[in-house]
């Protein structure tokens, strides 16, 4: 690599780090997102799990005075945290939850204990104030059903017990054991921890896109400044291979997205760790989740995802040279990543096996779906969807090099503009 070379990667990213808005908008601001939507939902995770422990005070209407009324009612008052209050006699049980502190009234109708001795229909009326609509709310009052659920499993068990006294009531709640064992690439995992990547899986979209996002607009801010000030006329006047302004150009924004990159995944660790804290669980799950990514996923995913960023740099760049200033650039550039989610999003729901040989290798094609595809694909152990993408996005590459290069040696780079050639086509259309 030449010193002149050196000298204008160096160059770059310094003028790329003296920028606020590029080091505050593209590398800070990241980190301190997901820093403050950590702290958000830890503590809104906290107050969630408080909220379903902190139990549920519950006015109990009894029109039935039976017996299995009364083991209801016992039954929930063994629940810790919970506050049960009965009334004998029929009382509103809107007027309770209206001008009352409960959460929940329970009518337990007439012939509530023969129903249930004779085999029959019990019937319970279930009220609930709904005094906000949030996640914390609804999760408490969730609870309710659970305890009603319970109750007519231990009724089932107590009628089973009595009809077959030889067999053990412990026993009964858990006749049959399911063990679930998914293989998944030739290997064994918990069915938990699969479930868990499943889950997870929104982040396998997120985390690219984000990155792509921040390197696009890095490197479309950095051509923006350049034609806002003047500079890039000067630079180009200068004893320099013009193709080598443009190598510059995308290996200081590569550095810069790296150092976002860097960023945006300290903030999403303490995201994920802010709420598994405040939850208590979850923590061997994850563990047990990025177990299953092999070292050789790992550096499959992490190379693709590199070569990815280096073909959406490189077209931004290529794209921004048709803007007059920052704000233009970056809009430019926004449409250089958003087709790109396509192949996420449509992984994200389906599988190789139901696209096929012919529609697996077309979504490989797309440019910048490495590292999705890097990541189903080994897991599933099916390696040729992955050398297709490697080598479209380094054919890709190369071709945005190529054609980079021949637009920076020509001379419309510097009076080329897409605002001049829209004008004319608006205002003609609007004389017609």
């Amino acid at each position: 690599m030449s010193n002149s070379l050196l000298s204008l990667i160096s160059k770059e990213t310094k003028e790329m780090l003296r920028d606020p808005r590029i080091f505050i908008l593209m590398i800070v601001a990241p980190i301190l997102i997901f820093i403050l939507l950590g702290t958000v939902m830890g503590y809104a995770t906290e107050k969630t799990v408080e909220a379903t422990a902190s139990g549920l005070k519950i006015a109990v209407i009894d029109e039935d005075g039976g017996e299995a009324s009364k083991a209801l009612i016992q039954f929930l008052r063994s629940f810790p945290n919970s506050t049960v209050d009965v009334f004998t006699s029929y009382t509103d049980p809107k007027a309770l939850l209206l001008h009352g502190s409960y959460d929940a009234a329970l009518v337990i109708q007439p012939n509530f204990t023969s129903n249930i001795l004779f085999g029959r229909e019990a019937q319970i009326s279930s009220y609930e104030m709904v005094r906000d609509l949030s996640i914390s709310a609804g999760a408490k009052l969730s609870s309710l059903p659970s305890m009603i659920g319970a109750f007519q499993q231990q009724i089932l068990l107590g009628l089973i017990a009595k009809a077959y006294p030889q067999f053990n009531i412990t026993s009964l709640s858990h006749m049959i054991s399911l063990n679930e064992t998914a293989i998944l690439g030739g290997r064994e995992y918990s069915m938990s921890t699969v479930n868990s990547l499943l889950t997870g899986s929104i982040l396998l979209v997120l985390a690219p896109i984000m990155v792509f996002s921040i390197g696009t607009s890095l490197a479309a801010s950095s051509m923006g400044i350049e034609k806002e000030e003047k500079t890039l006329e000067i630079l180009l006047t200068l004893p320099i291979k013009r193709s080598h302004v443009l190598l510059s150009k995308v290996v200081g924004a590569f550095i810069l997205s790296l150092a976002g990159m860097v960023g945006m995944m300290i903030g999403l660790f303490y995201y994920l760790n802010s709420i598994i804290s405040r939850t208590g669980t979850g923590g061997l799950e994850i563990s047990e989740t990025l177990s299953m990514l092999t070292p050789a996923t790992i550096i499959e995913v992490g190379f693709g995802l590199l070569l990815s960023l280096l073909f959406l740099l490189a077209a931004s760049i290529l794209l921004s040279t048709l803007a007059n200033n920052v704000r233009e650039a970056q809009a430019m550039a926004s449409y250089a990543w958003i087709p790109i989610m396509i192949p996420y999003i449509l992984l994200m729901y389906i599988d190789f096996s139901q696209l096929g040989t012919v529609g697996a290798l077309a979504v490989s094609l797309i440019p910048a779906s490495t590292p999705l595809i890097a990541i189903k694909a080994s897991l599933q152990g099916w390696s040729l969807p992955i050398l297709v993408s490697f080598v479209s996005n380094l054919l890709y590459f190369g071709i945005i090099l190529y054609a980079g290069a021949r637009w920076f040696e020509g001379e419309r780079i510097l009076s080329a503009r897409l605002s001049r050639k829209i004008g004319p086509v608006m205002r003609s259309k609007k004389g017609k």
